[in-house]
């Protein structure tokens, strides 16, 4: 409704007084924890990896403007590649590294990591494409867009909740298993959906795509944090959340890549691409839960999630 009645640019108005009441939430609520003594900040880490992400972040949102031979563009790339190169030597050598090795050194981490990655692709992806899908091919309003993605944000919402006890029941690896699972059949459903020019067959595959995401998310969250030391955690848990908005940039990206063709046909091609992708990526996701998500600490990982106030999956950024 905004969107019809001032224009796109106002939706990033609403996210000013959530951030405001989520500051004072913060600082009224949240229990203040004693600083680390004896470490310094990482700047040099700091600047390589925020710069690092930056270039591949510009890279990939304007690939499908410039091109992948512009000069820009292959820059870009190799910026990203030698400010990543110098941000894994200097982490390598920093006593006080920003993202100590030992994280990385964990499988239940690094697979956390890599599906929360995989999870936010698959997801901002096909919001972003089903958005163009609904406006620009099947020429549907913005309130009528609106309204068509509210089944699927809702039992993302709803799910998310539910996972927060599921866990602590099923452990990690169940759980995750089974939510990218039925995010996959929910994205291989859209198809015949897509190409039958029906809105009302899409929205089940729809909730399927989000209450398996939403299944996805807390979960890895707390198998990563239960896998690692208190003092670790706040590093544990901000990587997680880094890798997965980078996966979401790059879902963005390369799903936009694919239906680059306004066209009718040509989009609707496009995104059997984009589902192929994301129904690939997803099994991808699936097996390395599987396989990594219980190896070791799944008494921990229980432990924490039946205690742990469960955390909505972001849904906007």
């Amino acid at each position: 409704m905004l969107i019809a009645a001032v224009g796109w640019r106002s939706i990033f108005l609403v996210n000013v007084p959530i951030g405001m009441a989520g500051i004072w939430m913060t600082w009224r609520f949240a229990p203040d924890t004693p600083a680390q003594r004896g470490r310094h900040l990482d700047l040099p880490g700091q600047l390589t990896g925020a710069f690092a992400l930056a270039a591949l972040t510009f890279a990939s949102t304007e690939v499908s403007a410039l091109g992948w031979r512009s000069p820009i563009i292959v820059c870009a790339f190799a910026l990203c590649v030698g400010l990543g190169i110098a941000f894994v030597r200097l982490e390598a050598r920093n006593p006080d590294a920003m993202l100590p090795a030992t994280l990385w050194q964990d499988r239940i981490v690094r697979s956390s990591i890599v599906i929360g990655a995989i999870a936010n692709l698959v997801f901002y992806g096909i919001v972003f494409t089903l958005s163009l899908l609904f406006q620009s091919v099947w020429h549907m309003t913005p309130v009528r867009t609106g309204v068509a993605f509210l089944p699927m944000m809702g039992v993302l919402m709803a799910m998310s909740i539910v996972a927060g006890r599921l866990t602590g029941r099923l452990g990690a690896r169940t759980l995750a298993t089974a939510g990218l699972s039925i995010s996959a059949v929910g994205y291989l459903a859209m198809w015949p959906a897509i190409a039958a020019h029906s809105n009302a067959l899409l929205a089940i595959p729809m909730l399927l795509a989000g209450s398996g995401i939403a299944l996805t998310i807390p979960t890895i969250t707390d198998a990563a944090l239960a896998a690692v030391s208190g003092a670790q955690s706040g590093v544990a848990s901000g990587l997680l959340n880094t890798a997965r908005q980078v996966g979401g940039v790059m879902g963005v990206a390369l799903f936009g890549f694919f239906v680059r063709e306004a066209a009718g046909v040509a989009f609707v091609h496009g995104m059997a691409r984009a589902l192929i992708v994301s129904v690939l990526l997803l099994v991808v996701g699936a097996v390395m839960a599987w396989r990594n998500l219980g190896v070791g600490g799944a008494g921990r990982i229980r432990a924490r999630a039946a205690s742990t106030v469960t955390r909505l999956p972001e849904v906007e950024r």
